[in-house]
C-alpha cells in the first residue's frame, strides 16, 4: 500500500460489505488526512486529483479540483471562481483583471472561463 495525503474534501472507504454487496462499515477521510490505497482505487483517485504525495506540503486551497495548481491571488484581487461558479462571479473576476464590466457581462460564462480560467 502507498500512503498519500487526501486532496479531495472527503473520501468514504467501504471497509465491509454484506452478501449482496451493500456497505456495512466504512471509514471517512477528510482533506489533509493520510490515506493508504492500492490497485484500481489508487489509480482512480490519482487520476481524479484526489490524492497528493505525502511530501506535497501545498495547502489544499491552492489546488482546484482535479489537482491542477491555482496561482495565489495578489492582495486585494478578486479570487478566481470555480468553473462551476456563477456567471456574475466570473464577470467580477474578469473586471478585477481590467476588463470593462459591460464587455464582461456581454460574454457567456463559457467565454469568460475560456478567456480567464488560466490566469
Amino acid at each position: 500500500m502507498t500512503e498519500y495525503r487526501l486532496a479531495a474534501l472527503l473520501f468514504v472507504e467501504v471497509t465491509d460489505r454484506d452478501e449482496r454487496g451493500e456497505p456495512l462499515n466504512w471509514r471517512r477521510y477528510r482533506q489533509g488526512d493520510t490515506i493508504e490505497v492500492t490497485g484500481s482505487e489508487e489509480q482512480r483517485l490519482l487520476e481524479a486529483g484526489a490524492l497528493a504525495p505525502l511530501g506535497d506540503t501545498a495547502h489544499p486551497a491552492e489546488h482546484e479540483a482535479g489537482g491542477h495548481p491555482v496561482a495565489p491571488e495578489p492582495h486585494g484581487a478578486t479570487p478566481r471562481p470555480p468553473k462551476a461558479g456563477s456567471h456574475a462571479a466570473w464577470v467580477d473576476y474578469a473586471v478585477s483583471r481590467g476588463v470593462d464590466r459591460e464587455l464582461a457581462e456581454s460574454m457567456t460564462k463559457a467565454e469568460l472561463i475560456a478567456e480567464y480560467a488560466s490566469e
